[in-house]
């Protein structure tokens, strides 16, 4: 199953058939998929913690999340970008960066954070067995249950 990020009743209607998801409110059951694969999208999220615990919860035991993001190797830590407020406002912490996208291809997707090594522990802290990230000479990627 594909899905896209259409917030509004219109893009919903544009990219028919294809459903809408929104990773930090997943409507699945948990426990619904073998794997779940997600590509150059996780940097977009407001809340990459929470959508990584939603992707998580749909996962049957022994499932696997295997993910592509924009990464450096010499980052250690995720660069947070923008967030959402307390108040439900965007909050841009650092300059505003845009990505593209397929739905808004004439101004992007803003880019919330930038993942780094720290995501391999926060995958294991959510309750992921393993975490692996391949990157040029580095092991296979693999998030594991």
């Amino acid at each position: 199953m594909g899905t896209e990020f259409l917030p509004s009743e219109k893009e919903k209607s544009n990219f028919f058939p294809i459903p809408h998801m929104d990773l930090c409110n997943i409507e699945f059951k948990n426990e619904s998929f073998d794997m779940f694969m997600s590509a150059d999208v996780l940097e977009h999220v407001p809340n990459l913690d929470l959508a990584i615990k939603n992707i998580f919860e749909t996962l049957k035991p022994g499932g696997f999340f295997v993910s592509s993001f924009p990464f450096s190797p010499q980052r250690s830590a995720t660069i947070v970008k923008a967030l959402i407020n307390e108040n439900g406002n965007l909050e841009h912490i650092l300059e505003p960066e845009y990505h593209g996208n397929p739905v808004d291809p004439e101004s992007g997707s803003l880019v919330f954070s930038l993942p780094g090594w720290d995501i391999l522990s926060n995958l294991r802290d959510i309750g992921f067995r393993e975490s692996y990230f391949a990157s040029g000479n580095y092991p296979a990627t693999r998030f594991a249950m």
